[in-house]
C-alpha cells in the first residue's frame, strides 16, 4: 500500500510541476502607429495555464479634442481575458451612449514573445497630459509590443 501512495504522489507532483514553471508575469512594451505614444502591459500566466492581460498602459496617446491635438495617459488595471492568444474588451465610464471615457482594447499574441492590436479611447471627459479633460478621441490606433527586459 505504501507503495502506490507514494507513487501516486510522485505522479501528482509530476503533474503539477510543469504548470507551475510556465505560471508567472512577463511584461511587454512597444508604441502605437507611427512611433506616437507607449503601450505596456503584463500577461500573467496562472497555475491552471488560464492567462490574463493586466496593468495595460497607454502612455501619451494622440487625441483629436475637437481640432486640438492632445495627449493621455492611463492604466487598466482589470484584467483582460486572454483566450487563443486573443484579447478585447472595452471599458466605459457613464453612459454607453455619451459616455464619460470609453476604452477599447485589442490584441493577440503573435508569437511568444510579441504582440499587436488596437487601442481607441474618446469621451466628454477624457483626461489631458497637460491636465484637465475635454471631449476627445483617439480614433483607431494599431500598436505591436515585445517582451520587455526586466
Amino acid at each position: 500500500m505504501g507503495r502506490k501512495l507514494v507513487m501516486g504522489l510522485a505522479l501528482v507532483m509530476g503533474l503539477a510541476l510543469p504548470a507551475a514553471a510556465v505560471a508567472g508575469s512577463r511584461g511587454f512594451s512597444g508604441s502605437f502607429e507611427n512611433g506616437q505614444g507607449q503601450v505596456l502591459f503584463e500577461l500573467d500566466t496562472k497555475n491552471n495555464g488560464k492567462q490574463e492581460v493586466v496593468d495595460y498602459q497607454f502612455v501619451d496617446v494622440p487625441l483629436d479634442c475637437k481640432g486640438d491635438a492632445e495627449t493621455t495617459t492611463g492604466i487598466i488595471e482589470l484584467g483582460i481575458k486572454v483566450k487563443n492568444s486573443k484579447f478585447a474588451d472595452t471599458f466605459t465610464l457613464g453612459s454607453d451612449k455619451n459616455p464619460k471615457l470609453k476604452i477599447k482594447v485589442e490584441g493577440k499574441f503573435v508569437s511568444d514573445n510579441a504582440s499587436s492590436g488596437t487601442f481607441s479611447i474618446k469621451g466628454r471627459k477624457v483626461p489631458l497630459n497637460g491636465g484637465g479633460a475635454k471631449k476627445c478621441k483617439s480614433g483607431s490606433l494599431d500598436w505591436s509590443a515585445t517582451v520587455s527586459a526586466r
